[in-house]
């Protein structure tokens, strides 16, 4: 058996291998630097060389167009030159100061239907002008030139034609006055057109000048089979000739600036390989790191799903969730095995309406949710019924979206309650309705014989007075006030049930006006006692019955009267806040009568209840019972806040009246806890 090699022995050839492919990744990185910087000169000056024969060109082009704009200004003179050859004027040639001025040695002036009124050629005037010499280039030319703007000075063109078979360097530039007042040229197409043509000793002198290597004329076709060269072409793009040379690339291919860029590279990479092998080591250490971190949030993971089957498991519902296409991809909960198909197959992969089928209206509920309402409806399978809320699922894609899920609770007892509750509601209804019936009947009809009683007792009294001795008139007291309280009594719970028996007349009632029709039926009462009643200046406006309104007045206030300390004058209040429930206003009877014990605050209120004896306070017990069932009828309650001896504070709330004037709704800022807690605000006496 072969034993491995000791760890120095592999760390060593790691290492020698490492430097092995050092030293190759080096010469093969030189041999291409020196390759890439030799192309990189030679491609380098080409292309300054292709640059610098351009340039020179165009700045030919523009001193020939220079020197043609200096003598296209018309005047006299010229007229009498090129039109009238007046023979004073037969020694100024235009040609011979273009030739020995700027070594131009072609001049032509043109009409623009292409007859020419002047020509010379290497300075000599042509005897008869003539443009046979003009060639491939020549129209393209004139026509720029005649269609460049001439204001405020002429443009003309400037380009290469051919000219007697030869590249010519060319500009052209139409004629325009040279003052204000000259005379315009007889022909507004004129046109003079100076030519340099490109012959040998000017492209030799070019090239010794710009250090362009046998810089010479060859044909265009011909200029890819050179080092370098440019493609001389008209105005139009048609080629005449290429101008080719031999660039020059500056120093040797092996210089000293190609050793220290190779050098400092070789530095580089060796730098480089110490901070790849420092980061390797760094990104190993993060590899490691994240890989435990992704096994923990994996095992995390697992265990939140793990949680979450057991707790859908464990859920007392059945939850199922389909996708888009009506397909089952849950079905759990402890209630999945109730509405489970009844085929004995699981649901999972089946179709919604095939594996539900036997749940009526579910597959229905489940397409409404599908199509992006949340519905919920109860759906009865056999004898239990079961409360289904269907939601869609916003994730996944497609037009229908991710699909549906769907929470079934059974309901069955909840049914089952609420049955028992509503035959108990209708029952206890139909009840309250024969009671009502019976309380009104029983005391319109108890009214009659009551009436009679008191009748009988005081004809009794009248015609037998002298017959009866003092017991006898004591008796009929007696039946007399007994069957007075007894009318009382019928007509108290009369008015009480009527109050069951009607719907409230709700309406916009300003309760200052209720107020003052209770004071006003009290008012002899109010003046008996010495009662003072105050009020504030404006009452709001409440939704109620007015009549009704003014009967809780009535009663509250009447009892403050009946209930009064005859140790001091009484003194009645009548004020209102806003309540603490919005769209309300609480208001408040105060009175500093005798009060009211905290054990009978709430007794105060039942019929027929009452605190004293019927020979100590007039009542019947059915006042405040009448304030209660006025007050609720109208979705208010009514309470008393009272300390014995220290006066009593009956508290009332009523829907305000929202379009009312003012006082009509409660401004909501403004709620108290208690009417009786806040101070009094400004009053206005009524009584």
């Amino acid at each position: 058996m072969v034993s491995a090699p000791p760890k120095a022995v592999q760390l060593v050839t790691r290492l020698v291998r490492l430097v092995l492919l050092i030293v190759v990744v080096w010469a093969v990185a030189m041999v291409s630097l020196w390759l890439l910087a030799d192309r990189a000169r030679t491609e380098t000056a080409t292309a300054a060389s292709r640059d610098l024969f351009a340039t020179v060109v165009q700045t030919e082009q523009k001193r020939l167009l220079q020197v043609a704009r200096d003598y296209a200004w018309w005047d006299d003179s010229i007229r009498k030159v090129l039109i009238d050859l007046d023979p004073d004027w037969a020694d100024n040639n235009l040609g011979g100061y273009l030739q020995e001025g700027f070594d131009i040695g072609y001049s032509v002036v043109l009409r623009g239907d292409g007859v020419a009124l002047y020509g010379a050629v290497d300075g000599a005037r042509m005897d008869i002008p003539t443009p046979s010499a003009l060639g491939q280039g020549s129209l393209a030319l004139l026509e720029a030139a005649r269609a460049a703007p001439r204001a405020p000075k002429p443009v003309g063109a400037a380009g290469i034609i051919q000219l007697d078979g030869r590249p010519a360097l060319a500009a052209a530039m139409p004629f325009v006055p040279e003052e204000a007042d000259s005379p315009a040229p007889p022909d507004p197409d004129s046109v003079l057109l100076v030519a340099r043509v490109l012959d040998s000793p000017w492209l030799a002198d070019l090239g010794e000048a710009f250090n362009l290597r046998d810089l010479r004329l060859v044909a265009a076709a011909e200029a890819e089979d050179h080092a370098a060269g440019s493609v001389l072409e008209t105005l139009r793009g048609a080629p005449l000739a290429a101008a080719v040379w031999q660039p020059v690339v500056p120093g040797d291919r092996m210089d000293g600036i190609v050793l220290a860029v190779m050098a400092a590279l070789s530095l580089a990479m060796l730098g480089l390989l110490a901070v790849f092998l420092r980061r390797a080591r760094r990104l190993a250490h993060r590899v490691a790191a994240d890989d435990a971190e992704r096994l923990a949030q994996a095992e995390a993971l697992a265990a939140s799903r793990s949680r979450l089957r057991h707790v859908i498991a464990a859920a007392p519902v059945a939850l199922v969730v389909a996708d888009a296409d009506g397909t089952v991809m849950l079905a759990d909960g402890r209630e999945a095995p109730a509405i489970a198909p009844p085929d004995g197959t699981g649901p999972l992969g089946r179709p919604l309406r095939e594996a539900y089928g036997h749940l009526p209206g579910f597959a229905d509920l489940f397409d409404a949710a599908l199509a992006g309402a949340p519905t919920t409806a109860t759906v009865w399978h056999g004898r239990r019924a079961f409360e289904v809320a269907c939601a869609p699922v916003s994730q996944g894609a497609g037009p229908r979206g991710g699909g549906v899920v769907a929470v079934l609770t059974d309901i069955t007892e909840r049914k089952a309650a609420e049955d028992v509750l509503r035959r108990t509601l209708d029952e206890l209804t139909r009840s309250n309705s024969e009671l009502e019936r019976f309380a009104y009947i029983a005391s319109h009809d108890l009214q009659e014989p009551v009436r009679t009683m008191v009748a009988y007792a005081q004809l009794t009294r009248r015609r037998y007075a002298d017959q009866v001795d003092e017991d006898g008139r004591a008796f009929l007291d007696f039946i007399e006030t007994g069957a007075l309280r007894m009318r009382a009594l019928v007509q108290g719970l009369l008015s009480y049930s009527r109050l069951n028996g009607t719907p409230p007349a709700t309406s916009i009632c300003p309760a200052g006006e209720a107020l003052d029709m209770a004071l006003e039926n009290l008012a002899d009462a109010i003046r008996e006692a010495g009662a003072t009643v105050e009020a504030e200046a404006v009452l709001p406006h409440v939704a109620v019955d007015r009549l009704e309104l003014t009967q809780v007045f009535q009663n509250l206030i009447g009892n403050a009267l009946k209930f009064r300390d005859h140790g001091r004058s009484p003194r009645i209040e009548v004020s209102a806040r806003p309540a603490r429930s919005g769209g309300h206003w609480t208001i408040t009877v105060r009175d500093n009568g005798i009060g009211i014990a905290s054990e009978y605050q709430e007794e105060v209120f039942i019929l027929f209840k009452r605190l004293h004896a019927p020979d100590a306070a007039e009542g019947t017990g059915v006042g405040l019972a009448i304030c209660q069932r006025v007050v609720e009828r109208h979705g208010g309650r009514i309470w008393v806040t009272s300390q014995a001896g220290d006066g009593s504070a009956f508290h009332f709330t009523l829907p305000a009246a929202a379009d009312a004037e003012p006082g009509g709704a409660p401004d909501p800022g403004a709620a108290v806890e208690t009417a009786h807690d806040a101070p009094m605000p400004e009053k206005s006496a009524r009584v």
